[in-house]
């Protein structure tokens, strides 16, 4: 178990864990949502195309978009993005006999 920062060694020798548990993996949901966000690129420049300056509106949508690339880049260097079903595991550990 990690505390603080720190990672502690308890050692397990007289201990039997019997359960396996099987996991299921995939991509959680809220990286799939960075894909309605990193929208705001694409339409920012969309509506840059009838050839006026950019105005506000403009420059927010493609700070939305670019909010929406960074999360992608986030999720990815953390983890962030993968899920594993189920969520939490609950073991007991029980002494050898």
């Amino acid at each position: 178990p990690k505390y603080d920062n720190k990672m502690f060694m308890i050692p397990m020798d007289l201990m039997s864990l019997q359960p396996e548990i099987n996991l299921d993996h995939g991509v959680n949901f809220s990286y799939w949502m960075n894909f309605v966000v990193v929208g705001g690129v694409p339409l920012s420049f969309a509506m840059g195309l009838n050839g006026d300056p950019p105005n506000t509106t403009t420059r927010a949508w493609l700070g939305v978009g670019l909010l929406g690339a960074a999360g992608f880049v986030i999720d990815r260097a953390t983890g962030a993005m993968y899920d594993h079903n189920p969520n939490v595991i609950n073991v007991t550990l029980q002494p050898e006999q």
